[in-house]
């Protein structure tokens, strides 16, 4: 006999403590983001203004713009934020229409927009969740998603028009799928849950596409010297072609779209390019850039160099990794950043105890495929640096935080992993084990709390 069907209160009732908690968690995380998101003007976080005109224009005109739309086209620079993947763009007009039939004040319509990176923000903490769960114990669990969602940078990037959100939303989503794969293998499910997360990624920023390529190495290497011991070609060939497909449908449609209107150009970087050449005004032509290619110095000793901000490459881009705020203008004391990065490398150093257990693939004759998931955490941790060092070097000097924070999630894995060896091999009472945990939790709250309160929002009150 078919049981009644439950009404919403009984469902919840029924539902497990500790689903509910997780809730309330996050319902409690879209309060604190949208608390940064009310707060700001238009126009004083990174490229906003530019990025929101694009969102505007798909709300107004109901259609795609070019890259070179005069309605969007910013008149310093030449350029428009059209040529750069827009899904972002796209899904903050659903939101800003579905808003004006409430009401369409301008106001309004920005919260709409901001809305979706706030979504993406609690959707990344979602996933921080599922991962942490799959690999930590509750308490090592608790202090990885408290870290995570109350990152500062995070918190800012969940905040207002921009794609960096989407990115580390793509992110966690992809490493999930890495993990249920590493647990329970290739199944349609899980190829597909990554099919998606690399669709995503694939329109959101390109300095998160480091995740696309240890997708591709993982699934190949955990197929092919995974726990069975000959090589399955087979499931390599079917579960990749389906993989590439759903891509392909999800996301293909942009790089095609850009080949169509760009004259053959997929990624639409050389029609930016020479759109900035035509527009731009003088001193902002990409001929007439300067960057530290130019200045004859290396990648390395850029990253030390003063010029032209005043600030160390380096030292910008640690304290802004961690939150600058509004324009790059809004510091936190140097204590702040002093107390985060001493967390970090604590953790990180703490990975050095288990070096051949992190990253060895084989063990007794068979291969490991938590070897290979650490590997390409790794790489996934160490891609979006190594782009944002090249991007600064070679195209555009911008020294900023935000364009590493794809590797968060990766971080954090190892920061914990560390915890656990240091915990594992000093402290050994659960006692304090407990209590440790407990306050690291506490610790990422109050200075996530702090950078709100007392840094970010007395600038606009």
């Amino acid at each position: 006999m078919r049981s009644p069907t439950m009404n919403p209160i009984q469902s919840i009732r029924g539902m497990k403590k500790e689903y509910k908690i997780e809730i309330l968690f996050l319902l409690a995380i879209a309060v604190y983001y949208t608390m940064w998101a009310r707060v700001q003007p238009l126009g004083v976080s990174p490229d906003e203004t530019m990025r929101y005109q694009v969102a505007q224009y798909i709300y107004e005109y109901g259609t795609l713009p070019r890259g070179d739309a005069p309605e969007i086209l910013n008149k310093t620079w030449g350029i428009s934020y059209a040529f750069n993947p827009i899904l972002a763009y796209m899904l903050c007009a659903v939101s800003m229409k579905l808003m004006s039939f409430f009401n369409d004040h301008a106001y309004a319509l920005l919260m709409a927009a901001r809305m979706v990176s706030v979504f993406f923000g609690v959707g990344t903490v979602f996933f921080a969740i599922r991962i942490a769960k799959q690999l930590f114990s509750r308490r090592e669990t608790w202090m990885f998603v408290l870290v995570a969602a109350f990152f500062p940078n995070m918190a800012f990037l969940s905040s207002y028009v921009n794609n960096d959100s989407l990115a580390l939303f793509s992110g966690a989503m992809i490493l999930y799928a890495w993990i249920r794969a590493v647990k329970g293998g290739w199944t349609w499910g899980n190829c597909t849950l990554l099919a998606v997360g690399i669709a995503i990624c694939t329109l959101s920023y390109y300095n998160a596409y480091g995740f696309i390529l240890c997708s591709i190495l993982l699934f190949v290497l955990t197929i092919l010297f995974g726990e069975k011991k000959t090589w399955d070609v087979k499931e390599l060939l079917q579960k990749g072609i389906f993989i590439s497909a759903i891509v392909l449908v999800l996301a293909g449609w942009w790089f095609i779209r850009n080949y169509m209107i760009y004259d053959g150009d997929f990624l639409g970087r050389e029609a930016m390019h020479q759109c900035a050449e035509l527009y731009a005004k003088d001193g902002y032509k990409p001929s007439q850039a300067s960057v530290p290619k130019d200045w004859g110095l290396t990648p390395f000793t850029m990253l030390f160099n003063k010029a032209p901000l005043g600030y160390m490459w380096i030292d910008l881009v640690l304290r802004s990794f961690i939150g600058t705020f509004g324009a790059m203008s809004i510091m936190q004391p140097w204590g702040i950043y002093a107390m985060w990065w001493a967390f970090l490398i604590t953790g990180l150093l703490g990975t050095l105890l288990s070096l051949k257990e992190l990253y060895g693939v084989r063990e007794k004759g068979h291969w490991r495929a938590q070897g290979w998931l650490n590997w390409c955490m790794l790489l996934a941790l160490i891609i979006p640096n190594i782009l944002n060092v090249y991007y600064s070097y070679a195209s555009d000097y911008q020294p900023q935080g935000r364009y590493s924070i794809p590797m968060l999630l990766p971080l954090l894995y190892f920061v914990t992993l560390g915890y656990r060896n240091i915990i594992k091999k000093w402290v050994k009472s659960d006692h304090w084990s407990r209590i440790f945990y407990q306050h690291m939790g506490i610790f990422a709250v109050i200075l996530g709390l702090y950078a709100h309160f007392a840094v970010f929002l007395p600038n606009y009150y």
